[in-house]
C-alpha cells in the first residue's frame, strides 16, 4: 500500500484530519498553540518579542495555530504540512487562552495632517483543518469590518495597524515550550 502524504511528512495519524467536523465552537478553557522561532521572536530576558506576529505580514496570511482540544501536546505545532518545510522542532511554543482573541477589540492610531485618527479592528478564531493537521485553527483579523488577512497576496496597510496587532497578540501569548535544539517530539 503507497505512503500517504501526511506518512511521507512524518506526521502522527492523530493529527490527520479524516473528514472529522469542523469545530463552530470553542470552550471557555482551551487555548491556541503557535510555533515561535528561537533566533528571531525570542528576547533575552526570555518573553515574547513583538516580531513573533510578523510573519503573519509576509504574505500576508491569517495567524496560524493549532486547538488545543483538538491536539494532544502543544508541541503538535511544531510539525510542518509542507512537504518543501522542515518540521520545526527547534522552536518555542506559545499559548493564548481563545477566549483572550475571540472577539476581542483593539484601537490604533494614524497621524494624519489634520491630526491622529483613531481606528478599531477585532479578532476572531476560526477552525481551519489542514489534510494532515486536523487541529490546525486560525486567527482573522478585522479592521472595522474588512477581513485584514485574507489569503491573498496584498499587503496589511498601513504599518500602525501590524504594530497594534503585534503588540495585541504579544500581550495575551505565553511561551509553553521553550526553543531547544535537542527537542524530539513524544512517539505517539
Amino acid at each position: 500500500m503507497p505512503e500517504t502524504t501526511c506518512e511521507q511528512l512524518k506526521i502522527p495519524s492523530r493529527l490527520w484530519w479524516n473528514d472529522e467536523e469542523i469545530k463552530n465552537d470553542f470552550e471557555k478553557n482551551e487555548y491556541l498553540y503557535r510555533r515561535f522561532r528561537p533566533d528571531v521572536d525570542y528576547t533575552y530576558d526570555g518573553e515574547l518579542s513583538q516580531a513573533s506576529f510578523g510573519r503573519s505580514f509576509s504574505p500576508p496570511c491569517n495567524i496560524s495555530c493549532n486547538c488545543s482540544s483538538l491536539c494532544k501536546y502543544s508541541t503538535d505545532v511544531l510539525y510542518s504540512i509542507k512537504k518543501e518545510v522542515p518540521h520545526h522542532f527547534k522552536s518555542g511554543v506559545m499559548k493564548a487562552a481563545i477566549r483572550s482573541i475571540k472577539g476581542q477589540p483593539f484601537k490604533y492610531s494614524i497621524q494624519e495632517k489634520s491630526g491622529e485618527r483613531w481606528f478599531s479592528g477585532r479578532f476572531d478564531v476560526i477552525h481551519k483543518p489542514e489534510k494532515c493537521m486536523y487541529p490546525h485553527t486560525e486567527i482573522l483579523v478585522y479592521n472595522e469590518i474588512d477581513l485584514v488577512t485574507p489569503n491573498e497576496k496584498r499587503e496589511v496597510k498601513p504599518n500602525a495597524l501590524k504594530l497594534a496587532i503585534r503588540k495585541e497578540l504579544a500581550e495575551v501569548f505565553t511561551i509553553c515550550h521553550k526553543p531547544d535544539p535537542n527537542f524530539r517530539p513524544p512517539e505517539n
